[in-house]
């Protein structure tokens, strides 16, 4: 039986009913809060991360994020992995997770259940996958193809090989997209994008190089990204703590989708992959 999260022929994220019917993405993008059960001793890897800890409900590793200086790491990461999820990119499980014992609250992606897939996903994405009769196969690229579009969009200078991971539930696996903790989406861009030497610009060249590049793919992502509602928007700002956001920028970010600042930084993603993009 197909898992209730498996990909699509096409690469997209597809929720199925227990019938095999395809759902809509949820309007109410964000999971839950999970309370710390164990803050685990080992030094959390990852530029962003300050602690990993087992959830007290679930059991499961999050890595935790908290804001740094002046950067809103936390509504950051809320804003974009709950926006990819609501377009149907395939992102890690997310919570708010709360620190009982100091009144604060993180953000937390949750782990994969086991690191040892960590060779195979590399040489997955490093190796241009063929179907039967040896064409490439289709589905990673274009999968690939809108992640870095939706990179683009959300401005992320740093996307790289190590940020995906293979989430594997037994037999079957789901490649998700992690840490937009370096996008500069707040407040929301205007004419900038990651630069020509970020890692984002480099390994995406390579992977499109690789894996083709399926610009109608990464079209397809900024037209989804056009037709969210704005309450949706309001919708996955709200759900964070207060805190996280100030009033002000949030009221910034959300009109954006109506004032028509959105729509031309789309405007200016498809023309940015149009001209710069090969194939």
């Amino acid at each position: 039986m197909r898992r209730l999260t498996d990909f699509t022929s096409d690469g997209w994220i597809a929720p199925l009913t227990a019938e095999g019917e395809l759902l809509q993405p949820a309007s109410q993008p964000g999971l839950f809060h999970v309370r710390i059960g164990t803050i685990l001793p080992t030094e959390p890897t990852g530029a962003d991360i300050c602690l990993r800890c087992v959830g007290d409900a679930d059991g499961r590793i999050y890595h935790c994020k908290d804001d740094i200086g002046r950067r809103r790491i936390r509504a950051t990461e809320w804003i974009a992995n709950s926006l990819a999820k609501h377009i149907g990119i395939s992102v890690a499980e997310f919570a708010i997770i709360e620190d009982d014992t100091q009144d604060k609250t993180y953000f937390g992606s949750r782990s994969p259940i086991s690191f040892a897939e960590r060779f195979e996903m590399d040489a997955f994405i490093r190796t241009s996958e063929r179907d039967e009769v040896g064409r490439p196969s289709k589905w990673l690229g274009q999968f690939f193809s809108r992640i870095w579009a939706f990179d683009l969009f959300v401005c992320n200078p740093d996307r790289s090989i190590q940020n995906f991971i293979l989430d594997r539930d037994g037999q079957f696996g789901r490649i998700c997209a992690i840490d937009y903790a370096s996008s500069n989406l707040l407040p929301f861009p205007d004419r900038n994008f990651p630069i020509a030497t970020s890692p984002t610009e480099g390994i995406g060249r390579i992977i499109r190089s690789r894996h083709g590049s399926h610009k109608a793919a990464a079209y397809e992502v900024l037209e989804r990204i056009g037709s969210v509602p704005v309450n949706t928007l309001e919708s996955i700002v709200t759900q964070m703590p207060e805190g996280w956001l100030e009033p002000d920028c949030a009221t910034e970010f959300i009109e954006a989708w109506s004032d028509g600042r959105c729509a031309r930084r789309l405007s200016l993603c498809r023309a940015k992959i149009a001209d710069e993009w090969q194939g």
